[in-house]
This record gives structure tokens, C-alpha cells and sequence, in this order.
């Protein structure tokens, strides 16, 4: 379990390699679900995405002579993609798994980071040949999520949301592997006890409140498709061990409201939005944990939007 210490140590280390992200008001929003809602934009990060905070806060921890063994992950695309740039940063070697599904915008902003990128069958493939790399190179595991320096990384987001806005009601995250959340309700309550933290997940992987509702931790979950790729499977253990405490309302959206939503932030807000990111605003509708006229942060996860999907909502 790490506390708010950490994550502050998280924020000195990382803070000289990514954005202390805009938090920007969003009348539009506002006027259509009667909160005062802002916009934590994730997707200007140097990667597109929140992931490369809690990759750079690992990657940092790791000891100087492990880290020349190598690391390894795997991931849908934006963990990629954080581990990729925060290797270059400390020169370490890197090979990362992802799977067949991962968008092409994703794969082509990969490939300019001096990795090695290997192809598998499905992200579940992905984690178990990284996990077999691991062990045959000695090479450190930089997990998307279920690691505490993973999630202190995250939790710099929280830290950055209370000290811009202390008077904020509630935060509201997409929820994948569920990191992001842990490490944003740690920060979060640490420095206001009365927020609320809301999760959101979408109805193609209901992961995180089946979990809660059966008491068993679906670290795999199957998704036939999802337009969410960064939100579909499983979760971890530390999200599941922490929701109890930490989250106040969990919330599934429909993936058909996700792509309006893609749709409205980019027309109405102009931001380019990933699905996984725009959940969380399609899912403030839903919201009953707090009453409206409440200040309502929402966290957009990441903006490398897949193309292909944003011609296919635009036709």
C-alpha cells in the first residue's frame, strides 16, 4: 500500500518528463448534465495518454544495475507507448508484447521509440510471453497497473486535480486495469476526505462491479469487441482490494454513447479523444453519488484516437 508521500515523491521524480496537464472547464458539458464539469486533459501528455506516468515512476524506482538487464511489458497501446518514452529517457533496453487489435496509430507512434516490439494473438498471449521473457532474460516487469509504483505514478493526477481545484465534489476515471483509480482515490482522499470517486467501465466489460458483486477478482475477463480497447479485460488486485474503501459509485456505459461522446469532445470541445478516454464524459449523465451543481472533475485518459474508428463514427 503506498500513501500520499509517495505519490509526492512520484511527482518530483516523474516531473521533469511529463505535463502537469490543463484542468479546463467544459460549458458544454456543463449545460447538458447539470454539473460544473472540467476536463483533466490527459491526451496532451508527451504520449497521448496518462500511462506514461506510472511507467516513468517504475521505471525510475528500478535499481541502475537491473535496469540494464532490461525491462518488459505488454500492453493495448498507450502503456506501450509510456514505457517506450520513459526507456529512452533512462537508456534502458525495453521489449515490449502487444497484441494483433492494437490500433495502428498506436503501433506507428511506437515504432519511433528505440524498442523491440513483439506481435501476439491477444492481449492475454501478450501478458503471458512477457511474463515467459521476463523470467529467460531477467528482465524487470513494468506492469500497465497492478504494480504500487505503477499506481503512485497515477496518483499524481489525483495530486494535481486537489491542489488546482481543492474544492472539487468528485473525480470521475475510466477504468481499465484499474491503476489510474487506485492511485487517484489514494491522492484524493489523503487530501479530502468527502470526495467522491466514480468509476466508469462500459457495458462490453463490466469487469470491475463484476468482480465486487461476485467477491472474485476477474484479473481476465472476455470482450468479444470493444471500441474501448484500453478499458476491455480484466482488472488487478489492487483495484479490487481497494474499490470497497475508495470508490463511492461504479458506473457502466454504453459503448454506443461512447462514440457520440468521441464525437461531442471533438465537435463541441475540439479534442481529439480516444473511446477509453471519452467514458468517463459519456458516463456523467449517470451520475447520482453526488447532486447536480456539484464540481465534478473528469479524468480523459488518453487521445490517441484510433482513425479508422473516427471515420467509421463520422460516416
Amino acid at each position: 500500500m503506498i500513501d500520499l508521500n509517495d505519490i509526492r515523491k512520484a511527482a518530483a521524480g516523474i516531473g521533469p518528463y511529463i505535463e502537469a496537464t490543463p484542468l479546463r472547464a467544459s460549458y458544454y458539458f456543463s449545460e447538458r448534465c447539470g454539473f460544473d464539469v472540467y476536463l483533466k486533459l490527459e491526451n496532451v501528455q508527451p504520449t497521448g495518454s496518462f500511462k506514461v506516468r506510472g511507467a516513468l515512476n517504475l521505471i525510475r524506482s528500478i535499481p541502475p544495475q537491473e535496469r540494464m538487464q532490461g525491462i518488459v511489458a505488454w500492453s493495448a497501446g498507450n502503456h506501450a507507448l509510456g514505457v517506450a518514452y520513459a526507456a529512452q529517457i533512462f537508456d534502458v533496453p525495453a521489449t515490449i508484447f502487444v497484441p494483433r487489435t492494437t490500433p495502428h496509430s498506436k503501433l506507428d507512434k511506437l515504432r519511433r521509440f528505440p524498442v523491440e516490439i513483439r506481435i501476439a494473438d491477444t492481449y492475454e498471449q501478450a501478458e503471458i510471453e512477457g511474463k515467459e521473457f521476463a523470467i529467460k532474460e531477467k528482465a524487470t516487469i513494468v506492469h500497465p497497473y497492478d504494480d504500487w509504483r505503477t499506481v503512485a505514478g497515477q496518483g499524481t493526477i489525483g495530486l494535481e486535480l486537489c491542489e488546482r481545484m481543492p474544492e472539487l465534489d468528485a473525480i470521475v476515471v475510466p477504468v481499465g486495469g484499474g491503476g489510474l483509480i487506485s492511485g487517484i482515490a489514494i491522492a484524493a482522499r489523503e487530501l479530502d476526505s468527502d470526495i467522491r470517486i466514480i468509476a466508469v467501465q462500459t457495458d462490453a466489460s463490466p469487469s470491475l462491479p463484476k468482480s465486487l458483486e461476485d467477491q472474485k477478482c476477474y484479473e481476465t475477463y472476455p470482450v468479444s469487441h470493444s471500441i474501448a480497447e484500453g478499458l476491455a479485460g480484466g482488472i488487478g488486485r489492487i483495484v479490487y482490494e481497494l474499490a470497497p474503501k475508495f470508490i463511492d459509485e461504479i458506473l457502466v456505459v454504453e459503448e454506443e454513447e461512447v462514440a457520440k461522446t468521441v464525437l461531442k469532445l471533438l465537435e463541441n470541445e475540439q479534442l481529439v479523444v480516444e473511446a477509453s478516454g471519452a467514458a468517463s464524459v459519456a458516463a456523467l449523465p449517470l451520475i447520482e453519488s453526488v447532486p447536480r451543481g456539484s464540481r465534478v472533475a473528469v479524468v480523459i485518459s488518453g487521445g490517441n484516437l484510433n482513425m479508422k474508428l473516427l471515420r467509421e463514427l463520422l460516416s
